[in-house]
């Protein structure tokens, strides 16, 4: 029965490692009070949630991040006549209401057995009433590692779901994700009500992978990679490929000397327009080639033939990692991946980021009292981030200052109304507007992650596939995978 309907819907001969498996628990309720699902980039996660949705009564809601992904996710279900709809920001008024109409009028022969939402729609209490008395008979949360505070892309809008829950009261709730610490997968269960979910933690040993730390200085970092790729392309005729840049200039500056040295390449970053963006991407999909990108370049990027996956800098996490050199070998027919290191600047720069994203309670604070003094009567500051940076001399760190703007826009306390043009809203208590306990826990987390890269790259000793695979927590394998640099060494 169950290869029947994966064959006639979805076009596969058999399960994938760990989809049965997972797909039984979700269905058996009884047993199973929440699934938590930790599979691999290219595991096949959507099918965990698709696949039950066909034998269920009820909706299956699937919360995404992605408004793209959804499309994608939503038309393929179409294609193969399974009732799938999206609610999102993408959509106009009257397109809601269709979907509402749907899911209130639908019968037997009609009914939306698949609805994507992005977590951001819950915030219409409306909505979330509406949903109440349906019948829901999977909740399902992709990427649910963005619940987690303690994970490396948390989103307030996820917190929003523990509430969610307790009001919709799904008969199941299956949360997935590609990358998953111990604690992460903790905080998941906490924050959806599934403390006692089933766990199913498979798939993250890719022995297809050849993965490779390389130790050099910043300044050769380009020459090496250069004549890495001529040394792929020349000799071992592999064409197709991603090169991850920490900023966007270093991507500006590996692509173009890739060029100057008759390597044809582009460069992607979140500096270029959607439409620039999204012709770049069509064009590597279609015809291979060398990306060369910021972590911009993440989510969705399935492409089967890439053979090669090279680092330009330290990633900020394992997690970030993992998912980027899991790019690699969808196919299953190999990939290199390389990591070049000046070890202790790329820490720095890391440093500096997470100082920009995550500043101190005291740089924040110093820089809003600056705020108050410095404004006019009117409530204005007539600087540019650069001139404030340079005027206000109480915070530690010029760079910080476009991190504490950001926190401080977060918290409506400072009102954007055109550049060098801000309104200050001195009547706001700063404590009220902005959860000084939350942001230090995302702070210490980002550096705890951080710190685990540096051992990672400073391992000298232990199979780097083994050493992520106890980072995720899966121990399905217990072999070396024979071919990183330091098993090759030995």
């Amino acid at each position: 029965m169950k290869h029947k309907i994966l064959q006639q819907y979805f076009g596969f001969n058999d399960f994938k490692l760990g989809q049965e498996e997972i797909i039984e628990a979700v269905l058996d309720r009884e047993k199973h009070n929440g699934v938590l699902a930790v599979l691999p980039t290219g595991g096949g996660k959507s099918l965990l949630y698709q696949f039950p949705s066909l034998l269920n009564n009820g909706l299956t809601i699937v919360i995404s991040p992605l408004i793209s992904l959804m499309k994608n996710q939503v038309d393929f279900l179409k294609s193969k006549n399974i009732l799938a709809e999206l609610y999102n920001s993408s959509l106009s008024d009257i397109d809601k209401r269709n979907i509402i109409y749907k899911l209130s009028n639908s019968n037997n022969g009609d009914q939306i057995k698949i609805l994507y939402i992005s977590p951001e729609r819950f915030s219409d209490k409306s909505f979330v009433s509406f949903l109440k008395d349906l019948e829901i008979s999977l909740f399902a949360v992709d990427e649910a590692h963005c619940i987690s505070t303690q994970g490396h892309d948390f989103r307030p809008s996820y917190r929003m779901l523990k509430e969610v829950t307790q009001i919709l009261n799904p008969k199941q709730i299956l949360a997935l994700t590609a990358t998953a610490t111990k604690r992460v997968q903790n905080d998941i269960c906490e924050q959806l009500n599934i403390t006692s979910a089933t766990r199913f933690v498979k798939g993250f040993f890719r022995g297809d992978l050849q993965l490779c730390v390389k130790r050099c200085s910043e300044d050769s970092k380009i020459g090496h990679i250069v004549k890495q790729i001529e040394f792929l392309q020349q000799k071992q005729n592999i064409k197709t490929g991603i090169i991850y840049a920490p900023t966007k200039s270093l991507a500006e500056d590996i692509c173009f000397i890739l060029n100057t040295n008759g390597i044809q390449s582009n460069f992607y970053h979140a500096g270029l327009s959607a439409d620039n963006r999204k012709n770049i991407q069509e064009k590597w999909f279609n015809n291979g080639g060398i990306i060369v990108a910021t972590i911009a370049f993440g989510m969705g990027i399935d492409k089967q033939d890439v053979r090669f996956v090279i680092h330009a800098s330290l990633p900020s996490s394992i997690e970030n990692y993992y998912q980027e050199v899991g790019r690699a070998s969808r196919d299953g027919k190999g990939g290199l991946c390389i990591m070049y290191t000046d070890i202790e600047k790329d820490i720095n720069l890391q440093k500096f980021f997470i100082d920009i994203s995550y500043p101190q309670q005291k740089d924040i604070v110093s820089f809003w009292k600056w705020c108050i003094q410095e404004c006019s009567e009117d409530h204005l500051i007539l600087l540019t981030q650069k001139e404030m940076a340079n005027e206000c001399t109480t915070v530690s760190k010029k760079h910080v200052i476009g991190g504490c703007i950001s926190k401080l826009q977060e918290g409506k306390l400072i009102e954007t109304l055109g550049r060098g043009k801000y309104l200050i809203h001195t009547e706001l208590d700063i404590f009220k507007q902005i959860d000084f306990e939350l942001l230090q826990k995302k702070r210490i987390a980002k550096f705890n992650m951080l710190n685990d890269m540096r051992d990672f790259a400073n391992n000298c000793e232990s199979c780097r596939m083994q050493t992520i695979l106890e980072y995720f927590n899966d121990y399905s394998k217990t072999e070396s995978c024979g071919k990183c640099d330091v098993c090759s060494k030995k």
